[in-house]
């Protein structure tokens, strides 16, 4: 039973790892302090984030959509090796 708890957590990490690899992280913009920066300078960093913002959104929707995957290949496996062992343990 042990093996079997092991084999399922390998497997789950396994494809959920395969599966994030596909979502970017962005990087963080640069935030000035306000403090001496010019008009243009300000509404560039607020592109800057606003852009941010919605590329970290689809980050996040990427991260759910591929955990969703991942866990639904792991639910697979998992129901896989329990047919497999209870076919063995019929013969």
């Amino acid at each position: 039973m042990k093996r079997l708890v092991i084999l399922i957590l390998f497997l789950s990490t396994s494809a959920q790892a395969q599966y994030f690899q596909s979502c970017n992280e962005p990087f963080e913009p640069s935030v000035p302090s306000g403090l001496y920066e010019a008009k243009w300078e300000m509404e560039n960093a607020q592109d800057g984030v606003e852009q941010y913002l919605r590329d970290i959104e689809e980050f996040r929707d990427c991260i759910r959509a591929n955990y969703d995957e991942a866990s639904e290949s792991a639910q697979r496996v998992i129901s896989a090796w329990e047919d497999a062992v209870q076919n063995y343990q019929l013969q």
